[in-house]
């Protein structure tokens, strides 16, 4: 005989084949060489027979009882045991503290058991093929801060790894990350054209191999067009064998945005082949990824649920490739043959973050039938004694008693009911004087009664006014030594019920001021009533009269307590804090407490207003100061300040601890500084400058207060006087205000003209006919030498006219369009129109009416006397698009008519029939409305109207447009 395994010879030349080795998918045959007696010596070839090997199992088995811990001493409880791969016959072996009780059995029942013994069962299974259990051989908890080199290698390249794949693979930082114990491969777009995407892809290859065990990886996924996360596997041969001859095992694969995960195998079968599985599921947040994997199957697990198997064996051709060792790989791909690739919806970056990897392997050496129950350590209570509670009171009689564990229904743990007859007797009650029964159980009968009625309530708390129309208004008096119930009496309008110290009562729509009334009542008596006013509010109540509080040195950061002074006829109070500040607590009420943020102003105002259901009161304000105010005017001598020492103070500002003066160049503060009053030297080099000074507190500065200090006089005013129309010359007088500090004042005539007299500060200046232009100027001079010059220059031309009056805008072709000018002695005016305008009248004098051309344009006006004439002032005009006047059913002479028209902005509109008009500017809007008829009468009188165009319109299908000019 010769045995075969596979084609493959095995065996001694025996009937009989024995083995231990045959894997699953074996194939056993056997040939039968001739022997003595044969006629031929060709072999004989037997059937073939195709091992198939069972998976092997692990046995377990666990326990529960029939009744929970703890035990009731001598109460009998059933322990179960429910087996797991025990077999058609398992074996039971029950155990005590360890030591064996009961029989063959899968339940143990007892009760004899004592407090803290453990019970456990022992199974031994009968199934023919036992398996031993996992053990872990291999993992990475990734509880570090780096990839760990020992056990992965960064795969690098951007080849796009043969499914046309767009990620360039690297082992930077950016794309492998740790933290939180978990890595985080990171998939970016951030890299430049032709490596636009990075990712990355690690493996185990020659650092850790293995062939059959069990595979897991907890996984959290990313989601995005075009994304691909893999936890796979591929044959540790695959240098010397190609893929797919190498083998490949997908543990876990997803795609784009599917709620899918896959598991797949790859192999060789005369080309690629593959056997996929997949599990619809909510991808999102970490899950276990497993695959089992020996010489039977590879079988796929989501969270310990099996969805898809693969199965080993030559008759798909996927034998070879499945009996050799695999190593592991994580990658996140981007793009590729299968998911497509990014679009504008994925949004990067994308990371996959793995808590863990861990690879186990079962140990046939130490497989074992038995299995070892959990344990249940047995707690036994002590029964105690309970008594029978027949009146339902809580109280328990010692005439009827049992033992057990838990509270038996309609039974109690006390025994001191003196009468368990009736409810109303027990130790929990109060003595009662009107029955001749121990009420309280304390062997007495009526002790302490009737010695007089209760106290009358000290008070009625609660508030001091109520609204009309309202609910839930609470009252309370204190409560009374003695009194079992209270008596109260009611306002007219009140409703409301109680027999305890507290009340809650509603007012009707009518409700006055009334009184409220308590009485405390007691066994042996009523006490006389406590009586308060209930006033009824009947308008905003007063704003509180006070806001009290710290008003400076309220600091940036700081948190400050304010009260309000209370109003009689308020329910709740209202407050606002000021900008930058935050009320903490206390809304509502009397008292609130405000956070003052770190970018709180200067200061600010607290406001505060009481309110009732008629409304709020006006506010109350408080102003409260971080830094000190600015200060006010600084007091002391601003002109005429001579070399020597001056005085200068300021009022005392809220909230300022000192002062922080600054004195003016060549000027030295030699008292004072730190307070509100300094004295000042002046070198005799000052000329002027600023004396600035700042409020300081703890929390900060204020602004500056400045004053301009100087040793010349103060500047004078302007020269009044004529300054230009000088035309033919004369004498005229010129005027400055008196100046303060002045001891003289020098005036200097302009070239040509000479001075006729003067008198300190005004003076009278003879200007020849000859005379064109120039300037006259006053000096004022003090004690100190100091001068201030003041000018004003002359001549003999008109001076430009200071302004034109008239419309922004005109219509086309408009005509009656009037432009004024203030009128000047002795001066004409010359006016201009744009080309395609006429002056119609007024050239020459102040008031101008044209007609308007057809396009935008500038009036301009010269002032003209003897001498010559001025420079042009000019207005610029844009031109409207405009209506037109058009004739409809009455609106002509005789039917409408407006007076004046041109006008001043004010004119009156009459019609001999009613109506309704409209009044519309230039461009069509609509500026009034009105009627005319019987009660408003047959005119209407328009005022105020600015410059421009308008036009009458009557409110009528026939109705025309009649235009109005004015014309300011």
């Amino acid at each position: 005989y010769q045995w075969q395994v596979n084609g493959v010879n095995v065996g001694a030349n025996s009937a009989t084949l024995n083995s231990v080795t045959l894997q699953n998918g074996d194939q056993v045959s056997c040939r039968l060489n001739g022997g003595a007696g044969c006629n031929s010596s060709v072999p004989v070839v037997s059937n073939i027979i195709y091992v198939l090997r069972e998976a092997p199992v692990v046995p377990g088995v666990a326990i529960t009882a029939s009744a929970a811990n703890p035990l009731c001493q001598g109460a009998s409880v059933t322990f179960t045991a429910q087996p797991t791969n025990g077999g058609t016959t398992p074996v039971y072996q029950w155990k005590v503290n360890g030591q064996n009780v009961g029989t063959n059995s899968p339940t143990y029942t007892t009760s004899t058991l004592s407090n803290n013994q453990v019970v456990t069962c022992q199974m031994t299974s009968s199934a023919a093929c036992v398996s031993a259990p996992w053990n872990l051989i291999w993992s990475d908890e990734f509880n570090e801060t780096s990839l760990d080199p020992t056990k992965w290698t960064p795969e690098l390249g951007a080849s796009g790894w043969g499914n046309n794949e767009w990620q360039n693979y690297t082992a930077s930082s950016n794309n492998i990350q740790f933290g939180d114990g978990q890595l985080h491969i990171v998939a970016r777009n951030d890299g430049p054209q032709g490596l636009q995407y990075s990712s990355a892809r690690l493996i185990t290859k020659n650092k850790f191999s293995f062939k059959y065990g069990r595979v897991s990886g907890r996984l959290q996924l990313p989601l995005g067009q075009g994304i691909w996360p893999a936890f796979w596997m591929l044959g540790a041969n695959i240098d010397q064998v190609p893929w797919p001859s190498c083998g490949e095992i997908d543990i876990m694969e997803h795609i784009n945005n599917e709620t899918k995960i896959y598991g797949t195998t790859h192999w060789s079968n005369g080309g690629w082949t593959y056997n996929t599985g997949s599990i619809v599921t909510p991808v999102t947040g970490f899950h276990e990824y497993t695959v089992e994997w020996d010489s039977l199957s590879v079988r796929f697990f989501m969270d310990g649920s099996q969805y898809h198997q693969h199965m080993i064996n030559s008759a798909n051709g996927s034998l070879d490739e499945f009996t050799k060792p695999f190593f592991l790989l994580l990658n996140v791909a981007v793009g590729g043959n299968w998911p497509g690739y990014p679009d504008a919806s994925t949004v990067f970056p994308v990371q996959m973050d793995v808590d863990y990897v861990r690879v186990w392997q079962r140990n046939a050496a130490v497989g074992s039938a038995t299995a070892v129950s959990n344990a249940i350590s047995v707690l036994v209570s002590q029964p105690q004694t309970w008594y029978r509670d027949l009146d339902g009171d809580g109280y328990g009689n010692l005439v009827n008693s049992l033992e057990a564990c838990t509270q038996p229904a309609g039974y109690v743990s006390g025994s001191t009911d003196c009468n368990d007859a009736s409810a109303s007797v027990n130790p929990g009650v109060s003595e009662s004087c009107t029955t001749a029964v121990d009420d309280n159980c304390n062997g007495q009968v009526n002790e302490g009664c009737c010695t007089g009625a209760p106290a009358v309530p000290a008070a009625i708390n609660g508030p001091n006014g109520v609204c009309r129309n309202s609910t839930g208004n609470m009252f309370t008096a204190p409560a009374v030594a003695g009194a079992t119930s209270y008596l109260w009496t009611l306002p007219t309008g009140a409703t409301g019920t109680s027999t305890t110290n507290s009340i809650t009562l509603s007012f009707g729509s009518t409700y006055s001021t009334g009184n409220l009334s308590v009485r405390a009542v007691g066994p042996c008596g009523t006490s006389a009533a406590f009586t308060r006013s209930v006033a009824a509010f009947t308008a905003v109540p007063t704003s509180p009269t006070t806001i009290t509080g710290p008003t400076v040195n309220v600091c940036a950061g700081s948190t400050q307590t304010f009260s309000c002074s209370a109003v009689a006829t308020a329910t709740t109070y209202q407050w606002t804090a000021p900008t930058n500040a935050t009320i903490v607590s206390g809304q509502g009420t009397q008292t609130v407490t405000i956070a003052f943020a770190s970018n709180f102003g200067a200061n600010g105002s607290i406001l505060v207003r009481s309110q009732n259901c008629f409304g709020l009161s006006s506010n109350r304000s408080l102003l409260v100061y971080n830094i000190p105010a600015i200060p006010g005017t600084i007091s002391g001598a601003a002109n005429n300040v001579c070399p020597g020492t001056q005085s200068y103070s300021v009022i005392a500002v809220p909230g300022a601890s000192s002062y922080l003066w600054t004195a003016p160049t060549n000027a030295t503060i030699t008292a004072g500084q730190g307070t509100a009053n300094v004295t000042v030297s002046f070198a005799s080099a000052f000329v002027s400058g600023s004396l600035t000074l700042r409020a300081v507190s703890t929390c900060g500065q204020s602004a500056v207060r400045s004053l301009t200090v100087s040793k010349s006089p103060t500047t004078t005013a302007v020269i009044s006087g004529p300054s230009s129309n000088l035309c033919g010359g004369g004498q005229f007088t010129y005027t400055i205000a008196a100046v303060n500090g002045a001891v003289t004042y020098n005036w200097t005539a302009p070239a040509g003209c000479t001075i006729a007299s003067s008198n300190l500060n005004t003076a009278a200046i003879n200007v020849p006919s000859t005379f064109t232009t120039g300037t006259l100027s006053v000096a004022c001079v003090n004690s100190c030498g100091g001068s201030i010059t003041r000018t004003l220059a002359l001549t003999r031309l008109p001076a430009t006219p200071a302004s034109i009056t008239g419309p922004a805008s005109v219509c086309p072709s408009q005509v009656g369009v009037n432009f004024t000018t203030p009128a000047v002695a002795g001066v004409t005016n010359t006016w201009t129109v744009p080309t395609g305008g006429t002056i119609t009248a007024g050239q020459n004098t102040a008031s101008m009416t044209c007609t308007w051309g057809i396009a935008a344009g500038s009036v301009t006006v010269r002032g003209v006397n003897a001498c010559g004439q001025s420079a042009t002032r000019s207005k610029a005009l844009t031109l409207l698009t405009c209506m037109e006047e058009q004739e409809g059913f009455g609106l002509d002479a005789e039917r409408l008519s407006v007076y004046p028209n041109p006008n001043q902005g004010q004119f009156v509109i009459e019609s001999q029939w009613p109506g309704e008009f409209e009044l519309l500017n230039a461009v069509g809007q609509v500026v009034d409305r009105f009627s005319l008829g019987a009660e408003s009468g047959l005119s209407y009188e328009v005022k105020d109207l600015s410059a421009g165009v308008y036009f009458v319109r009557e409110l009528h299908e026939h109705g025309g447009l009649k235009r109005v000019v004015v014309a300011r």
